[in-house]
């Protein structure tokens, strides 16, 4: 079986996750920003989540802060989220028998659930070929061959990554941001790619109960 997995810690998939801790039951991936109103339009109901060049996108509900997500009652809502490189990465890579999506947040819980499933080739992807995204994935390959490493690490690539410094010093981020997406939420679920009778694509939680 092929896994892919997409990595984007700063922050697509940080806000995803936390999204699900606040109750959303799914998210939509959009590659660009009309898809995303065009799903409103048919769907008045959903919640359009995401960024441009890192800010909120006029007509959206939601930015791409977790700081700010973390701060909404989100129960049984869908989300649409368009951002730069997450959703994007994900949707250019959907050849695998099945996908997951993580930032650091979550990357310990979907390592355990590897180790759970039979796995041929396990193709690990960065959204961005910079540190932070790397670092995660250099963090889940030695989980995943229950290597040692340091966690403070690479929390401390993260932070220190080209791609933090604007959340420390422009005033339209917030750094508080950077807590977050280098906080590992001990959730009990995995956030797995899966797409709907029109082959829209989608984030579903998956819950872990068998395995805690």
């Amino acid at each position: 079986m092929k896994v892919n997995i997409i990595i984007d810690v700063l922050r697509a998939f940080t806000v995803s996750h936390i999204a699900f801790i606040k109750g959303v039951e799914r998210i939509y991936l959009v590659a660009n920003k009309s898809l995303a109103f065009g799903m409103k339009e048919k769907n008045p109901e959903y919640i359009l989540c995401g960024e441009e060049h890192g800010l909120l996108i006029h007509g959206f509900d939601l930015d791409n802060s977790p700081t700010n997500i973390i701060s909404k009652e989100l129960s049984g809502e869908i989300l649409v989220q368009k951002t730069t490189n997450g959703t994007k990465v994900t949707l250019d890579n959907l050849d695998a028998d099945r996908i997951f999506v993580t930032g650091y947040s979550n990357s310990k819980t979907l390592v355990k659930y590897l180790h759970t499933i039979n796995i041929n080739y396990l193709n690990i992807i960065p959204s961005r070929q910079k540190d932070d995204d790397l670092a995660v994935k250099d963090y889940i390959e030695r989980l995943y061959k229950h290597k040692s490493l340091s966690t403070i690490d690479i929390i401390q690539r993260i932070t220190d990554s080209d791609i933090a410094m604007k959340f420390f010093n422009d005033k339209r981020f917030n750094p508080k941001d950077i807590v977050y997406s280098t906080t590992n939420f001990d959730t009990n679920f995995i956030m797995e790619i899966k797409s709907d009778e029109r082959n829209n694509v989608y984030i579903q939680k998956i819950t872990m109960k068998d395995y805690y």
